[in-house]
């Protein structure tokens, strides 16, 4: 700690035996400060395991991220967000009458980078694996390390019932106000915000989250798709349900017999 303190840092002997996230965030941007282009921190209060009571974790806003990288960094604008020139008005103009955009068309223009919102779940020993939110820029192509911007990872140990929906729910209110440009007036609870009305300092540039990928746990979690083995009618071709484990089709599966009929061609 001494050689730190010779070379600028304060305050290292503060950073352990923290009880909370929060207080050791604080501690450690305060001793080593904050670089000027980086995204805030912001916390969310979140249900979490064992007890189920709301819980404050970390995650990157995006709109954070439009606002810092447009104020103070060109080369990353064009690198993660922006892309070539006019490759965000071709990807509208290409898109034009689609059902996934026309809700959204009147907020679209030149300076509204299509996104996509990614999610994965990953082992990360035997017991334990880790939950990963993030987006990217669809008018950008680079290698994954490089394009994914992290919005948050939650251990699957610390998820209960409830957990994902807020994380969900601050995201729906992210998205809205980055596609509208400027601070909503209440989030998804119902709850006033603050600097309602304020418009985004991105220069003019917004964002619109039109796809969501992800493994099948992901879209489960995400949009209550169900499970296969949870669904009555698990089968979008057949008639395969879990609810009669006699019925006639269990044996048609491997004879390929009678439940292939009715099959719509794709």
């Amino acid at each position: 700690s001494n050689d730190a303190a010779a070379q600028g840092a304060r305050g290292l002997g503060r950073l352990a035996g923290h009880e909370t996230l929060v207080n050791a965030h604080r501690d450690l941007t305060r001793a080593l400060g904050w670089p000027e282009s980086a995204p805030d921190i912001s916390w969310i209060e979140v249900p979490k395991k064992p007890s189920g009571n709301l819980t404050k974790h970390p995650v990157i806003n995006p709109t954070c991220v439009f606002e810092k990288l447009i104020q103070h960094d060109e080369q990353l604008v064009n690198r993660i967000l922006r892309g070539p020139e006019r490759a965000a008005s071709e990807y509208w103009e290409n898109l034009k009458g689609h059902v996934c955009i026309e809700p959204i068309s009147h907020w679209l223009g030149p300076k509204t980078i299509p996104i996509a919102m990614h999610g994965d779940g990953a082992p990360t020993h035997k017991t334990e694996g880790l939950f990963t939110v993030s987006w990217s820029s669809k008018t950008v192509q680079a290698p994954t390390i490089q394009s994914k911007v992290i919005i948050a990872c939650i251990r699957k140990g610390d998820i209960t019932a409830g957990t994902l929906d807020y994380v969900f729910g601050h995201l729906t209110d992210e998205f809205n106000t980055l596609l509208e440009g400027k601070r909503r007036e209440r989030n998804h609870l119902g709850q006033v915000l603050e600097n309602a009305g304020e418009v985004l300092a991105a220069n003019g540039y917004t964002g619109a989250c039109i796809q969501l990928k992800g493994d099948w746990e992901f879209l489960n979690q995400a949009l209550k798709v169900p499970r296969w083995d949870n669904a009555d009618r698990m089968c979008w071709l057949c008639n395969a349900s879990n609810s009669c484990l006699t019925c006639l089709w269990t044996g048609e599966v491997m004879s390929g017999r009678g439940h292939c009929s009715p099959m719509r061609t794709i």
